[in-house]
């Protein structure tokens, strides 16, 4: 069966959610694949929004291969493009707001990373990208047990099972 043609916008929309599955899951050898592809569809454009899909997969990509610094710059890119474009929903910026979190955990800057797991949560929410709400309530409870507020750690954990049991 031969690949549908699909517009520009839908392969890289497409190519988008492969690279954040494949990010969560930890499957650098996709995630390589799909930045390599994408980085080949963004030579032939022009459009900010190209730009925006390849420094969030990139972002992921460096991260997984733990070049940290290089990551929190491409998240940063990314996160300048969506807020200045108002992305948000289905394409808002939540991928880059989480790598930049993880990015600050990696430089021992736990206030900075809590900040943005607390952003990254509330925006998750309000667009209901709800694998990135679950990525960043799970840190925030991680950071409640390691300060020992271990009941308030299972209430996140609580309210996150009772609010995934909801799914159909």
């Amino acid at each position: 069966a031969s690949m549908p043609a699909l517009e520009l916008t839908d392969r890289l929309g497409i190519s988008r959610l492969l690279a954040a599955r494949s990010f969560i899951f930890e499957d650098s050898a996709i995630l390589n694949e799909v930045e390599s592809e994408v980085q080949e569809l963004v030579r032939t454009s022009n459009s900010p929004d190209d730009l925006f899909v390849w420094q969030t997969i990139r972002a992921m990509k460096l991260f997984l291969e733990g070049e940290y610094l290089q990551a929190l710059d491409a998240a940063s890119l990314s996160e300048e493009i969506g807020e200045r474009n108002e992305y948000a929903g289905f394409f808002g910026y939540t991928e880059a707001i989480y790598i930049k979190a993880r990015c600050y955990l990696e430089f021992c800057e736990a206030g900075k990373a809590n900040d943005e797991l607390e952003k990254l949560a509330k925006l998750a929410r309000e667009w209901q990208q709800w694998p990135w709400l679950f990525m960043a309530e799970s840190y925030l409870a991680r950071v409640l047990m390691i300060k020992g507020k271990v009941e308030e750690a299972f209430a996140v954990v609580r309210d996150l099972r009772q609010f995934a049991s909801e799914f159909k």
